[in-house]
C-alpha cells in the first residue's frame, strides 16, 4: 500500500509494516528524512494527508491472500468479532482511531449476507474533497461471492448504498459526486457512471471499453482522461488503455506480456497510476521476466 502523501509543503511516503508485534504504517517525511510510526495500517489516505482509513488485513489475508498480510500481530486477527471489525478512521497527527462502520452493521444492512460464511470490506477510495469515501462490502455464501458498493459521509456518519446488483469490482472518482465503476448494471457487466447523490446509473464508454472487460480505472489530474488496464487475454497480453472524455476515443498505449510464472496470488496487474502533472503513467509489469514498475510518457497522446 505504499503511496505518496502531500500535506502542505511536506511530502511523505506512507506504507504498511510490522513494529512491536503490531500491524502499523510508516510515514517517511522527505523534508525531515525521519520516519513516524502509527499503530494502524493504511488503506486509503485523505487528499489533505491528515486522515486515513484502516482495515483488518489479517481478515483480508484469510479471504483474499493477494490483498491481505500473512502476519501474526497483537492488534488484528482474522477472527475478530464483527462488532469490533470494519473500517476505522485514523488521525495522522496523534493516531487516534474510531471504528466508523462495523462488519456487523454492514451485514445488518445486507439481507442476503445474513447467512454468509465470510465477509469483508476493501477498496476504500476518498472523494476529491476527502469529505466522503466509497468502499466495497463483499460476502461469501451458498450462492458464491457477492458485492455491494457503499458511500460513507464523514460529517454525518451516514452509510449509503450505491450499487446492489451483486458484482462491483474497481472504480474511481471522476468528480465530487460522480464515480466510474466496473460493475453489474442495467446493461450487464461493464463500465458505468454513477452519481452518488442521486444514485442515477448510466452506461459509460459503451462498446469501447466493455469489450476488454474489467480493469483498474483512474482519472487524470486535469479530469479530461481516464486510464485503465485489462487482465491477460488468451495470449497473456495485458492492454493499457486511454479514454478521452471530450471525444470518446480510446487509445491503446501498449500491451504487456505476463509470463505464466506470474499467476494466481503472484499475478501482476498493471494498476496504472497518473503522475502528478498528468503527462505520464506508471504500471506494474512482469514482461521482462521480473516484477517491475515502469513509467511511460503519454504526452503525445493528449490533445
Amino acid at each position: 500500500m505504499a503511496q505518496w502523501v502531500q500535506r502542505g509543503p511536506d511530502v511523505a511516503i506512507a506504507y504498511n509494516g510490522v513494529a512491536d508485534n503490531k500491524l502499523v504504517s510508516y510515514w517517511y517525511s522527505a523534508a525531515s528524512a525521519q520516519s513516524e510510526v502509527i499503530d494502524w495500517p493504511i488503506q486509503a489516505v485523505a487528499p489533505a494527508g491528515d486522515y486515513f482509513i484502516s482495515l483488518n488485513y489479517c481478515r483480508l489475508q484469510k479471504l483474499r491472500p493477494d490483498y491481505g498480510y500473512s502476519v501474526e500481530v497483537s492488534n488484528f486477527s482474522a477472527e475478530m468479532d464483527d462488532e469490533q471489525d470494519g473500517l476505522w478512521g485514523v488521525e495522522r497527527d496523534n493516531g487516534a482511531a474510531e471504528l466508523l462502520v462495523s462488519l456487523a452493521e454492514l451485514r445488518a444492512l445486507t439481507p442476503d449476507a445474513a447467512g454468509a460464511d465470510e465477509h469483508k470490506v476493501n477498496h476504500v477510495m476518498f472523494s476529491p474533497s476527502g469529505n466522503r469515501f466509497i468502499f466495497v462490502y463483499r460476502w461469501f455464501g451458498s450462492e458464491g461471492k457477492k458485492s455491494r458498493l457503499f458511500l460513507y459521509e464523514r460529517e454525518s456518519g451516514r452509510v449509503k448504498l450505491l450499487l446492489d446488483e451483486g458484482m462491483v469490482s474497481h472504480y474511481c472518482w471522476r468528480t465530487e459526486s460522480e464515480i466510474i465503476a466496473y460493475a453489474r448494471g442495467p446493461a450487464g457487466d461493464g463500465y458505468y457512471q454513477l452519481n452518488v447523490d442521486t444514485c442515477v446509473v448510466q452506461t459509460f464508454a459503451a462498446g469501447l471499453l466493455n469489450q476488454f472487460g474489467d480493469g483498474h480505472p483512474s482519472i487524470s489530474p486535469c479530469g479530461d482522461y481516464l486510464i485503465t488496464d485489462t487482465y491477460p487475454d488468451r495470449k497473456r497480453q495485458q492492454r493499457l488503455l486511454l479514454y478521452c472524455f471530450s471525444d470518446g476515443r480510446v487509445e491503446e498505449i501498449g500491451r504487456f506480456l505476463l509470463p505464466l510464472c506470474f499467476d494466481g496470488v503472484g499475478r501482476i496487474d498493471l494498476h496504472p497510476r497518473w503522475s502528478p502533472d498528468g503527462r505520464a503513467v506508471s504500471v506494474d509489469s512482469g514482461h521482462d521476466g521480473v516484477r517491475g514498475t515502469y513509467v511511460i510518457n503519454i504526452e503525445g497522446l493528449l490533445s
